[in-house]
């Protein structure tokens, strides 16, 4: 972009709102904004690609996973920009967004859509001192369409009709925007699962080294690594084990001894069995989906894909040892938050916590933990949340029946309420002690505690944020103790059950 110490920074108008629940949203129970793309999703490309332009406010519209996105991408602060959201019917695009917006007409405006994302180093927008404008199109042989993404001058944006304007040759005389044609293989798109595999490929001919290997991956020395590939944070690749060309590991995946994985994109928290052959297929926990015979599979046996609940011996080791010390370190914080939750209203009865199919005991039996409290409680205080669910889940978190970090515990029953989306999600992770909601008791919107399930399985396993996470909780217990009375931090049953209503 060219730079300009005068001129103010472009505006960012960017549509999240796809018009409808893709194939891929269908097959993963994930919204395709979101679907880890090697390590990041389309949304955080979009606005990546915002904040490359210089855009400092962005107005972002959104659809049906309004509550979802709101979550993952906050006030925008980790990308320097303030974000302000608007809410679209279904139809709606970006002329209406645009009206949302208000007057622009001194200023650049750059118009994006989530959906479609140009990869790095395609982009061509002038800066804002710039004269002419720049749309980009995708050609789609014999034709050409508009890509979604525009930088254009405000003074003419209340005159436009998209894609009318840029499509047939009226943009020359209402701005001068200059069309910029990107073949296909230019863009990342997430709508099918051909299109995802054809972005994953996009991306591995796109990065700076032919085998990329990201911090903490374990490969054994026997495997092949055949470029390109990519190899995300924490992967494990056993003995003889082949992965590519044209293929990629989300982080925190196992691929087990003699697997071949080639053309394909294994996604984040995903166990790859024993001497499988994966071609030209996309695989996301017990689900495998082929690109090549347009085929979805759910596998029943864990042994073959399944999300990634299972560990080595020794980590199993290392977890229960650190779950040991955290108990006897904790041990007086919870007889202390013991005496005083006998004094809170809340009564709690145990549940039989949801959770994923991977998590087997012998015979082949899901394991049924139970866990006190969860969204059935009336109302919950940090001292009573510390004495009746998270210290006598960390038993649960030894066995592995648990996370640290996770969606609130909930049972079969409550699940089977629960949003598609949501309900997805506790099929491949597991329930979590802590999340975002219970740290924010925030609860002026009851959709809240459902934002927070959502923030959690997207962050599970990530160290740094967990840590973050206990300590900030651990803080909070201790100010509830020193200060006598204690605030309620879950929501009424009423309150979350018109959430689950309201959302689906």
């Amino acid at each position: 972009m060219a730079e300009s110490t005068n001129a103010s920074p472009p505006i960012g108008i960017l549509l999240a709102a796809p018009a409808d629940y893709s194939s891929l949203a269908r097959v993963f129970a994930v919204p395709e904004l979101v679907l880890p793309l090697q390590g990041k999703s389309l949304l955080h490309r979009s606005l990546d690609l915002l904040a490359r332009e210089g855009c400092k406010v962005v107005h972002v519209g959104l659809g049906n996973d309004a509550v979802l996105i709101k979550a993952l991408v906050g006030d925008g602060a980790r990308w320097g920009m303030q974000i302000e959201f608007h809410s679209l019917t279904s139809g709606q695009g970006v002329d209406q967004l645009v009206r949302r917006v208000g007057p622009l007409s001194e200023q650049w405006v750059l118009i994006g859509d989530a959906c479609l994302v140009p990869t790095d180093g395609t982009t061509d927008f002038p800066g804002p001192a710039g004269r002419d404008g720049v749309a980009l199109f995708v050609q789609h042989s014999p034709h050409k369409r508009w890509s979604g993404w525009a930088m254009l001058p405000g003074s003419v944006l209340r005159d436009m009709q998209f894609p009318e304007s840029l499509e047939d040759g009226s943009n020359g005389t209402v701005c001068a925007a200059r069309a910029v044609v990107l073949p296909e293989s230019c863009v990342l798109a997430a709508h099918s699962l051909a299109a995802l595999l054809q972005s994953d490929q996009t991306l591995l001919q796109a990065q700076q080294t032919p085998i990329r290997i990201g911090r903490g991956a374990r490969i054994h020395p026997s495997a092949t690594l055949l470029a390109p590939v990519h190899i995300g944070d924490g992967v494990r690749i056993e003995a003889d084990a082949t992965v590519g060309p044209y293929a990629s590991i989300g982080s925190g995946s196992f691929v087990d001894q003699g697997t071949t994985i080639r053309s394909s994109a294994v996604l984040p928290e995903t166990y790859v069995g024993k001497e499988l052959e994966v071609v030209e297929s996309v695989v996301r926990g017990n689900r495998l989906a082929s690109v090549k015979f347009g085929t979805v599979a759910d596998v029943a046996d864990a042994h073959l894909v399944a999300p990634m609940l299972r560990d080595s011996r020794l980590a199993r080791l290392r977890r229960w040892l650190s779950v040991i010390a955290l108990q006897v370190l904790l041990a007086p914080l919870y007889l202390l938050c013991r005496r005083r939750a006998a004094d809170s209203p809340a009564d709690y009865d145990s549940i039989a916590i949801t959770l994923p199919a991977g998590i087997r005991v012998t015979g082949g039996q899901p394991v049924i933990a139970r866990v006190r409290g969860g969204p059935d409680a009336a109302s919950v205080c940090p001292a009573g949340h510390f004495a009746r669910v998270f210290y006598p889940g960390l038993s649960l978190l030894g066995r592995g029946a648990m996370s640290l970090l996770g969606p609130t515990p909930r049972s079969r029953p409550e699940v089977a309420k629960l949003p598609h989306v949501w309900a997805g999600l506790y099929a491949e992770r597991r329930c979590g002690l802590l999340n975002d909601s219970v740290l924010t008791h925030d609860w002026s919107d009851p959709e809240t505690g459902l934002a927070g399930d959502a923030l959690a399985c997207m962050q599970q396993g990530e160290r740094a944020h967990m840590r973050r996470a206990l300590a900030a909780y651990l803080k909070q217990v201790f100010a509830a103790i020193l200060r006598g009375p204690d605030k309620r931090i879950v929501a009424p049953r009423a309150e979350q059950t018109a959430a689950g209503q309201k959302l689906g």
